[in-house]
């Protein structure tokens, strides 16, 4: 129906928006995104080629490539979002509906959390890692952040909190040095002086730049410190450092070697 009212056939990318359960629409554009040369590369299916020859009448079935699924493969390809936070004065680094992204890296390997590494690296998250880790994080994230908490420990890191983190943190037997938050010069000049490996910080609903977070997260963006504002990144991230410091060899070859 929606393509009938726009009078379009063939490719339409919608972007919808749900609340209260009722579906609405964002946004229809004749067009694939951006996910569409990236499946392409990755499969060896040319998808706009047979997208426009099917707008112009043939049938799936009787182009070369026939239809259903194609065999498995031992490719793996992890897709990740490229930012430019730096370049973008006062802008979160905290996720929301709206596109922050300025691009996009593939990381290809045989192996998930190796092709995971090479797609933190493509995007510009270093695995070679010295100093402490600091967390600040929100209460709904506080039993998340345990577990990542504990992770960092066992790697070795020492790790330091802000004072509701470190007061569960502590409660809950992970060690972890106190920064109170009204230290906001102190801590803006560790972060620059390279005191911390990485931060952990997750947001408050309303993002007042005001806050302490969102300071924080500044001058991450600023000083190039890797910031985790998701505990399920930080853990995905984790794993990938952990795959590329386990391997022997790792390999940077197209996409046809790892096939």
């Amino acid at each position: 129906r929606i393509a009938r009212a726009l009078n379009v056939t063939g490719i339409l990318n919608i972007q919808f928006v749900v609340k209260d359960e009722i579906v609405y629409i964002i946004e229809v554009n004749p067009r694939a995104s951006r996910t569409v040369p990236i499946m392409s590369k990755v499969t060896g299916v040319p998808m706009i080629e047979l997208a426009v020859r099917a707008i112009m009448g043939e049938k799936l079935r009787d182009m070369s490539w026939g239809s259903g699924l194609l065999p498995e493969s031992s490719l793996v390809a992890v897709k990740a979002p490229v930012f430019s936070f730096q370049k973008l004065l006062d802008v979160d680094s905290v996720l929301a509906p709206e596109m922050k992204s300025t691009g996009e890296v593939l990381g290809v390997d045989s192996d998930y959390h190796l092709a995971l590494a090479k797609a933190f690296i493509g995007a510009g998250y270093t695995m070679d890692l010295t100093g402490k880790v600091l967390l600040s994080v929100h209460q709904r994230d506080k039993e998340d952040a345990l577990e990542t908490a504990q992770e960092l420990r066992r790697m070795g890191f020492d790790l330091e909190a802000t004072d509701e983190t470190h007061k569960y943190l502590q409660e809950h037997g992970v060690p972890c040095l106190h920064v109170p938050k009204d230290s906001l010069k102190d801590l803006k000049d560790q972060i620059k002086n390279g005191r911390y490996a990485m931060v952990v910080n997750t947001a408050t609903l309303g993002r007042d730049r005001q806050r302490l977070g969102f300071q924080i997260r500044s001058a991450c963006q600023m000083y190039d410190v890797p910031c985790f504002t998701c505990t399920d990144t930080i853990r995905a991230y984790l794993k990938a450092y952990q795959a590329l410091a386990a391997a022997e060899t790792v390999t940077y070859e197209p996409i046809a070697y790892y096939q």
